[in-house]
């Protein structure tokens, strides 16, 4: 398991770097902010109907 590089995440609603770990789903990292209370995800593609895995694959053929 990779470690948690704190100083790149940042929490989307308050925007402060108190964050931990909190779990996985779906092969990703869920993290928690220890401000607000709020559980996110990284990496992911905003209003998209379809995983960035599918857009991904679509892209490179």
């Amino acid at each position: 398991m990779v470690g948690i590089d704190s100083k790149k995440v940042i929490c989307p609603k308050c925007n402060k770097k108190e964050i931990i770990g909190y779990g996985w789903q779906e092969e990703k990292q869920i993290y928690f902010c220890k401000d607000c209370k709020k559980k996110f995800r990284t990496n992911r593609l905003k209003n998209k109907t379809y995983s960035s895995k599918i857009i991904t694959n679509a892209i490179t053929y």
